[in-house]
């Protein structure tokens, strides 16, 4: 989705801007370039890491948990992803 508090990722092309420490910790900033993501940098659609998207979550719950609407993943991967 690209709509407000809608809690969706969006999908199409993106920008890599600047990375910054939050309370997600590392976090990589994303400007969407095509209509279907052109709020992405109004919704504060990120990449980070998160606690919910692990082998160990993903065995205890059956799937990996939301983020609402960032891009997560698990904090092993975070720093190595956002590096590339």
């Amino acid at each position: 989705s690209n709509k407000p508090e809608s809690n969706m990722s969006c999908v199409g092309r993106f920008i890599t801007l600047n990375t910054y420490t939050g309370k997600c910790g590392l976090s990589l900033r994303l400007m969407g370039i095509d209509e279907s993501n052109s709020n992405t940098r109004s919704r504060s659609i990120i990449f980070h890491g998160s606690d919910y998207v692990n082998q160990q979550f993903i065995l205890k719950h059956g799937y990996a948990g939301r983020s609402l609407g960032c891009f997560a993943t698990s904090w092993d991967d975070n720093e190595k992803i956002i590096k590339l």
